[in-house]
């Protein structure tokens, strides 16, 4: 035979409980502890996502380029993944024998106030898909020769097209 110890609580015991201080702080510590989790899963979710990677030349996917770096290939063009940045386009030596093909631009920028040295003395905001400097640095590619092939219908390249 088992026996059940049952435990009567009664309103006021009950009322006590949760107007208690131990109640107070440990109910506060847990409210504390879930914001605090819900808050580093949010920013780990945004890291850590495993998304799918879109127009790699090195994937074989329907939306991707590994058909056109093949074809490139045999036409004895050597290619290369470059660039995660438009800003390194400054430190290729011979530019008139590069091409920066552009393809599907998928970020946006975060738009900062930044002092300009020309007529608009701070500019509030930066042109979709590239920050100003990146923009700065394909149009000084252009200007030494370099060629660019913006491969986009819709997006973020709009700004480098601007330029």
């Amino acid at each position: 035979m088992v026996q059940v110890n049952t435990v009567r609580l009664n309103r006021a015991e009950v009322e006590a409980y949760l107007r208690s201080r131990r109640f107070k702080r440990g109910a506060t510590m847990a409210a504390f502890y879930s914001v605090l989790f819900l808050l580093v899963a949010t920013l780990l979710g945004a890291y850590v996502n495993p998304g799918q990677v879109q127009l790699s030349a090195y994937d074989d996917d329907w939306d991707d380029l590994s058909a056109f770096r093949d074809d490139l290939r045999s036409m004895g063009i050597e290619t290369r993944s470059l660039v995660s940045s438009p800003l390194l386009l400054n430190e290729i030596e011979n530019p008139e024998n590069t091409v920066f093909i552009i393809a599907g631009v998928e970020k946006d920028t975060i738009s900062l106030p930044r002092f300009t040295g020309d007529a608009n003395i701070i500019q509030f905001t930066e042109s979709d898909g590239y920050t100003s400097s990146e923009v700065e640095a394909v149009a000084a590619f252009v200007a030494k020769g370099g060629t660019i092939i913006v491969m986009d219908d819709f997006g973020y390249s709009g700004g480098v097209a601007n330029a």
